[in-house]
Parts: C-alpha cells; structure tokens; sequence
C-alpha cells in the first residue's frame, strides 16, 4: 500500500486480557486503515488462531454471524494450514503470536470501515514464533452495512493476550 500513513492511535497492552478492544479509530477521514500488532504474547502454548471483531458506531462489538474469511498458515517445520470460516461470529487473521514478546509482528489493512454503505474488507499478513516460526496471510469480510469504528482481537481459545501494542494508521 503506497501513500503516507497518518497515526491514529496506538495502544500498548501490559497485563493478560482476553481480548484487546481498539475504539474509535475508524472515520470518515480515511477509507484505507494500516493496522500493526507488535509484541504480542500468547499466554500459554501451544500457539492458537487469532481473530478479530470489529466495533460499530455504537460502541457494540459485532458478534453477528456476518463474517467471512480464509486464512494460510505456513509453517517452517510442518506442512502448511488453510482455515475458511463462512458465516462466522468472529473473523480469523493469520496473526500469529509467539509464547514470548517481540516474537510476532501482524500487518492488517482494513478498507472502507465507516462506511454505511459499503461492507468493511481486511487483508493481513504476519510472522511469530512458537515452537516453529509461521508465517500467515488472511482476508475477509464483515457483511455489513454498518458504519464501523473499532477492532477487537481475540484468541479461538481460552487463553490470554500479554503484552503487545496495537497501533492503528490512516492511508492518505
């Protein structure tokens, strides 16, 4: 993605959470979002799959079934993964987060968030580290008209998110 990013926001996570909610950071100043994950870690292991849920103009996460995604998973040691979710509460991302800090680094682009009428589409790519080093890439949709302001990251377990700083970016 070509163009200057503008900073919105940036927000550092210094305890375990289940999830990471990132508010009003979505407008109508930008159409294209740059969204970076640095440091986050996994509390536990083995790694477990990601995923996000975006945050509407009213302050509720959306938790409809209206999410649709693919994700690949490479791997250095084994072979690699696919994972499709069609109709899903939550959308997954190939973010992949190391059982130590500054082992992952996830790079999201989110287009067209605010818009009313339009639905709001991601695209990620990422690498961590666990007990082999992943690399990840993902897309997806929230099929919904809804006018969206936030992001909300999840892991599809029970386990926490520690540490970790989540930075978001308008595209000019």
């Amino acid at each position: 993605m070509a163009g200057s990013l503008e900073l919105i926001k940036s927000d550092t996570v210094t305890s375990a959470v289940s999830t990471v909610l990132v508010t009003d950071v979505f407008s109508a100043n930008f159409d294209v979002y740059k969204v970076t994950v640095t440091g986050f870690e996994l509390g536990g292991s083995p790694l477990s799959g990601h995923n996000l849920q975006f945050i509407n103009s009213s302050g509720s996460t959306v938790t409809s079934s209206d999410y649709d995604s693919a994700t690949l998973g490479m791997k250095t040691l084994n072979t690699y993964s696919e994972d499709k979710t069609q109709n899903g509460t939550t959308g997954r991302i190939g973010m992949s987060i190391g059982t130590t800090p500054n082992e992952a680094v996830t790079t999201l682009y989110v287009f067209n968030p605010f818009s009313s009428s339009s639905y709001t589409f991601y695209l990620n790519q990422s690498i961590g580290y666990g007990n082999q080093w992943v690399a990840g890439k993902s897309i997806g949709v929230l099929k919904q008209t809804s006018s969206i302001t936030g992001i909300a990251f999840t892991t599809n377990t029970t386990k926490t998110l520690n540490n970790g700083t989540v930075s978001v970016y308008g595209v000019k």
